[in-house]
């Protein structure tokens, strides 16, 4: 079972270092700065994606640390480099403060669509968002809480998890991701019957 961490303190890198990799879309990308990441100039999407080996099932988190909810970003999934070394994969985005959705990014330039409808919820500054991958199913997390799951057959292996940021106040820190295993399982039925 593949669990990783990366709590980010380190010195600065743009874009990030570590087992990491960046991914530039059109001069944006995820980069360290005081010891959380951001994206660096807010004009697109900034990706990056964990260079560690995931079974076909697995998740992200990542604590939000930004101050203004604007289509920030968050965890991602089944991410993997396009023909045209661009993002392809899911990824969950705080919308606003009060909404949350999962795209699909697919074809060579990376193209983005939402999955599903809006994901309701009430979102801060030091909340851990998850994205769960398990078969057709993503299934999004707040605090260790389910809030909500949509469905798509684009992705349904392979990939690996990350993370996602738009706008140029975004912060996130103390990522994790990886493998989902029956513990997995055992906590969403108990939470879903609690």
């Amino acid at each position: 079972m593949a669990v990783y961490t990366d709590n980010f303190n380190r010195a600065d890198a743009s874009p990030i270092d570590g087992n990491w990799t960046s991914i530039n879309n059109g001069g944006s990308w995820v980069e360290i700065t005081s010891n959380q990441v951001n994206n660096n100039n807010g004009t697109w999407g900034g990706y990056a994606i964990s260079n560690q080996t995931y079974s076909d099932s697995h998740y992200s988190g990542i604590i939000y640390t930004g101050s203004s909810i604007d289509d920030d970003g968050g965890p991602s999934v089944r991410g993997r480099l396009s023909a045209g070394s661009m993002f392809n994969g899911y990824a969950a985005t705080l919308y606003t403060p009060t909404v949350a959705r999962i795209y699909v990014f697919t074809g060579v330039d990376g193209d983005g669509a939402q999955v599903g409808s809006d994901i309701s919820g009430s979102f801060a500054n030091g909340d851990l968002i998850e994205l769960y991958a398990v078969g057709n199913k993503l299934t999004l997390w707040q605090n260790r809480i389910p809030i909500g799951s949509v469905t798509d057959s684009t992705y349904t292996t392979g990939g690996a998890p990350g993370i996602t940021i738009y706008g140029s106040t975004a912060t996130f820190d103390n990522w994790g991701g990886g493998d989902v295993t029956q513990d997995h399982f055992l906590r969403f039925i108990f939470e879903l019957n609690s």
